[in-house]
């Protein structure tokens, strides 16, 4: 399903109006994949089919922003982690855009210092990503030059541990941040 498909998913109006107040409330909010879609969403930015589907280990790269951005700090500046989309955002005229990879720029974007919306998937393990092939192989066999097999995919604990340490890493520094703003 996608973001944009409120007319047959009628929940989606429901889940981007919970979204939206939880942001103005000002707390802390992490979008993966859908979720960062819909906090564009829901932030003004629009989701569309990108130009290529993006399965597999991808490296994805911080873009050049001062060094002050929050969760600038504590990520290498290029990295491979997991992707499994076919549609992308455009960025909401109010983000700050924080990742970039060659097949979709739109890789994740800061709204002010508490909301971080990530188009990869830092989550995955092996029980995933066996999921994702099982259910959603079909996205395999189109093919397309960002798009890689099941045997690239699978059993790759070294990228999954490296991926774990990605999203330990953001995880550290939203903890950071509740202390630093109280009202996280």
């Amino acid at each position: 399903m996608s973001v944009y498909q409120e007319s047959e998913y009628l929940w989606l109006k429901k889940e981007k109006d919970f979204v939206k107040s939880v942001i103005e409330a000002g707390k802390a909010v992490l979008g993966i994949c859908f979720g960062a879609q819909m906090i564009s969403d829901v932030l003004g930015g629009t989701v569309h089919r990108n130009n290529f589907r993006e399965i597999g280990w991808h490296d994805v790269e911080l873009t050049s922003l001062p060094g002050n951005e929050p969760f600038q700090k504590c990520l290498p500046r290029s990295f491979t982690v997991f992707q499994w989309h076919g549609d992308t955002y455009t960025l909401p005229a109010v983000a700050r855009r924080l990742f970039s990879s060659e097949a979709c720029r739109e890789q994740g974007f800061v709204y002010r210092d508490n909301v971080l919306a990530v188009q990869f998937h830092p989550e995955v393990d092996e029980q995933c990503i066996s999921n994702l092939i099982t259910k959603c192989g079909a996205d395999l066999k189109d093919g397309g030059p960002y798009v890689q097999g099941e045997a690239g995919i699978r059993n790759r604990p070294e990228m999954v541990e490296n991926s774990a340490g990605i999203m330990f890493s953001i995880l550290d520094r939203f903890e950071e941040l509740r202390y630093a703003f109280p009202r996280l």
